[in-house]
């Protein structure tokens, strides 16, 4: 993480020296957008067999290699090649695109409708972007949290994150469902969400818990041109009423994570930690959709560049 001093001022108030807080600016490894790194995936030919180019969030590079790909990122997306029944696709939603200083992420909730075996496929993916890793090929559609080792490790207690966005949201009152053979368009409201979870995680017989220290959660509900800045405030402890958060930011062991052997478990949240705990790990998510898989508003964009945390310090 780059880090610097933004500010210090001295004021002299009635013959009293007062020090307001240094503001001190982290940007987060590689969140400027300006690196990415390409995977050429050919897919099978009985979905078209394009080559596709799936983008990651890394130090520049190309590849065709396939397996689970070894780069330098805390990050991973809604980007991935899969492999099921023997058919190798690709998702391709979060994308680089010129921002108003180099690159940002595209972040886009898709339809991708493709024919397999005779037969129409339709799959909604809402595209996303956040700390930790997937696995790939991805094998089945069941339980996508599951494919996911979420998270990165983080002992810091900022104040705020900040980052810039632009979106596109639609606002139609419907949203599309699909995971397979039929797309159902569904009454309903699909916003862009940007979340912060900070744990203290430990591991027990394999298992692994963790306490909640910190949350900030919010939803970008209408479209907006270049928003410079903006800052998310990190609450610490527990909140009085757990209400103010969404199902994903409320405790819960929907996220998993990779114990000491390995294995891909769930991370069982089971305490709101002391307001003196630190954290272990930090789980970022930043999303074009917020009702969870395989249904959103396709063509809702969020647009992100410049992410990092902001820290206040007497």
């Amino acid at each position: 993480m780059k880090r610097y001093i933004l500010t210090t001022v001295m004021l002299l108030v009635c013959g009293s020296i007062i020090q307001s807080q240094s503001v001190i600016k982290e940007g987060l490894y590689l969140a400027d957008f300006e690196n990415w790194y390409t995977r050429v995936i050919k897919e099978s030919n009985i979905v078209g067999g394009d080559s596709i180019s799936v983008f990651y969030i890394a130090p520049n590079g190309i590849t065709r290699e396939k397996g689970n790909l070894k780069v330098d990122t805390p990050w991973a997306s809604s980007n991935v090649y899969s492999r099921v029944a023997g058919v190798t696709k690709a998702n391709v939603n979060v994308l680089p695109v010129p921002g108003p200083s180099g690159l940002c992420a595209a972040i886009e909730t898709s339809m991708m409708t493709f024919r397999a075996m005779g037969v129409n496929l339709n799959v909604v993916a809402a595209g996303a972007i956040y700390t930790g890793k997937i696995d790939e090929p991805v094998t089945s559609m069941d339980d996508p949290y599951s494919k996911i080792d979420m998270g990165m490790p983080f002992t810091s207690k900022p104040d705020y994150l900040y980052f810039d966005y632009k979106s596109k949201i639609q606002n139609s009152g419907t949203v599309t469902k699909a995971s397979g053979f039929r797309a159902k368009t569904l009454k309903g409201t699909d916003w862009a969400q940007v979340f912060v979870i900070l744990q203290k995680r430990w591991e027990k017989d394999g298992e692994i818990f963790a306490k909640r220290v910190g949350t900030a959660d919010m939803f970008i509900d209408k479209s907006t041109d270049w928003v410079k800045g903006h800052k998310l405030k990190i609450n610490y402890g527990q909140p009085k009423d757990d209400s103010i958060y969404t199902e994903r930011c409320k405790l819960n062991s929907i996220f998993h994570t990779d114990n000491s052997s390995g294995e891909r478990v769930a991370i069982n949240e089971v305490d709101w930690a002391e307001t003196d705990e630190n954290p272990t790990h930090l789980i970022l998510y930043i999303s074009s959709g917020s009702l969870g898989p395989y249904v959103g508003e396709v063509g809702n964009i969020l647009y992100v560049d410049n992410i990092g945390f902001e820290y206040q310090e007497d």
